[in-house]
């Protein structure tokens, strides 16, 4: 029973880490990242002047929103690679519940975000929002790579 745990549990962190990687930028970085994030999503968007004023404040919410459920899933990450071996069944059910609980957060964040971004933007605007940040994602993943890959040699 807990290889079967532990093997759902593997699977559904791998799949739900990219966006929360456990990577922290120093905090000059972290600024010049989200200056970059800015400029490449009002790029992307064309946001004219009022849509950015009225979308930047909900973006902002949305990202803090998200990040905050990352964090959480990370501390049960953590948790798990650490202590695997010793925690009882019952501590498996309950981080297993915790993840869970944490995916269903991060959904009605995404939903209740997703009404709100239709009220601001065209619908051809948030897809292009969301096909965005994955591409962004991805472009920023791709860098820490190298960056490390770099760094080794």
């Amino acid at each position: 029973m807990n290889k079967y745990i532990f093997s759902f549990l593997i699977t559904a962190f791998s799949l739900g880490t990219l966006w929360g990687q456990n990577y922290e930028l120093p905090p000059a970085k972290q600024q010049q990242f989200e200056s970059l994030r800015i400029a490449f999503l009002t790029k992307r968007l064309s946001l004219n002047s009022a849509e950015a004023k009225v979308f930047w404040p909900v973006y902002d919410a949305y990202r803090e929103e998200l990040t905050s459920i990352y964090k959480k899933r990370q501390r049960i990450e953590r948790r798990i690679k650490l202590d695997f071996d010793d925690m009882s069944e019952s501590e498996m059910e309950k981080l297993s519940d915790d993840y869970m609980a944490l995916q269903k957060d991060e959904y009605e964040a995404r939903a209740k975000y997703h009404e709100e971004f239709k009220a601001i933007l065209s619908a051809r605007k948030v897809i292009l929002l969301y096909k965005a940040e994955s591409d962004l994602n991805r472009e920023m993943l791709k860098r820490i790579r190298e960056s490390r890959q770099s760094q080794r040699n």
